[in-house]
This record gives C-alpha cells, structure tokens and sequence, in this order.
C-alpha cells in the first residue's frame, strides 16, 4: 500500500518542481516582450480623430508633433489662468509686515 503513496508524492513533487521551472521562464519572456510594447504609442480615439490628417489610423511624425505642441499650449494657458487667478487672491488679502 506504501508504493503507490510515493509514487503518487513522487509525481506530485515532479509537477511541482517543473511548474517551479516554467513561471519565471514565462515570466522571463513578458519582460522581453515588454520593450516592444512600450514602442507602439497607445493614443485615444479622441486624439486619433483629431490629429490624424491622412486617416491612416496611425499617428505620424508630423501628427505627434502637432498633437504635441496642442498639449504644450493647453498646458502653458492653464498655468497662466492659474498664475493670474492666484495673483488675483493675493491682492485680496491683506498685507502683513514681518
């Protein structure tokens, strides 16, 4: 009655030993394939539409810059309304002198 008990924990230690082996293998090959993914530019479908003159489906060169430059003035006209908003709550507080 013994023999198939360690037959059976000898199988089980095994599968146990070879899935041990396998993960970090897997693992292994996701972070090679990881690299290649950052390359491709995952851009929204808002953004596609609009920045995607020749209607390839694919943002070019060109398209990223504009898309880019859009988002640089975007960002420079926000900091400016926050500049001036926060100057205009300065003036209404009072001064105080050190």
């Amino acid at each position: 009655m013994k023999l198939p008990i360690r037959k059976l924990l000898l199988l089980v230690g095994a599968m146990s030993l070879a899935a041990a082996f396998t993960v970090p293998a897997l693992h292994a090959q996701e972070a090679t394939d990881a690299p290649k993914a950052k390359k491709a530019h995952k851009v929204s479908a808002k953004d596609l539409a609009k920045y995607d003159t020749n209607k390839d489906g694919v943002l070019d060169k060109d398209e990223r810059a504009a898309m880019k430059a859009d988002k640089a003035k975007m960002k420079a006209e926000r900091e400016a309304k926050k500049a001036k908003k926060d100057a205009a709550m300065g003036e209404d507080q009072p001064q105080t002198e050190k």
